[in-house]
């Protein structure tokens, strides 16, 4: 939280510079100055995409579309789609996920690696079964 990184990063952010931040796992504590800088606002980095998009968009120029992505259905298997099954199976998935130890919807949502709406339904699932229980900000941990 006192690296030199992260004072640059601070009195650059004072100094109304754009601030990028790469976040990092809530449970390894070596993250918590970039998650940090987050929560104060930075800007989020996943690629440089996001710098240019972001640096871009200060210089008038109209940033590039993003590139198509193929979407892998979270059902894999032959049978037709049934969302009661699919977000079952979630619950079940995210259930293992949960600790403990909060962590923010958002990384739960990145490790499902499932559409957002079922890791949301999942989540629901979980909270009004009382398995899990949510807090402030978007946390949750088990019951």
């Amino acid at each position: 939280m006192r690296s030199g990184s992260l004072i640059t990063a601070r009195l650059a952010a004072k100094q109304n510079r754009e601030v990028f931040a790469v976040p990092g796992s809530l449970l390894d504590p070596r993250c918590r100055g970039t998650n940090d800088l987050l929560r104060q606002g930075a800007n989020l980095c996943e690629s440089a995409e996001d710098v240019i998009r972001v640096l871009e968009g200060q210089m008038g120029f109209d940033a590039p579309p993003l590139p198509a992505v193929d979407i892998i259905p979270f059902a894999q298997d032959n049978r037709p789609a049934n969302q009661e099954d699919d977000i079952a199976r979630a619950a079940r998935d995210m259930h293992q996920l949960i600790s403990e130890t909060p962590m923010h919807r958002d990384d739960l949502l990145r490790l499902m690696a499932a559409p957002a709406w079922l890791g949301l339904a999942a989540l629901s699932e979980l909270e009004i079964s009382g398995v899990i229980t949510a807090s402030d900000g978007g946390y949750y941990s088990r019951s």
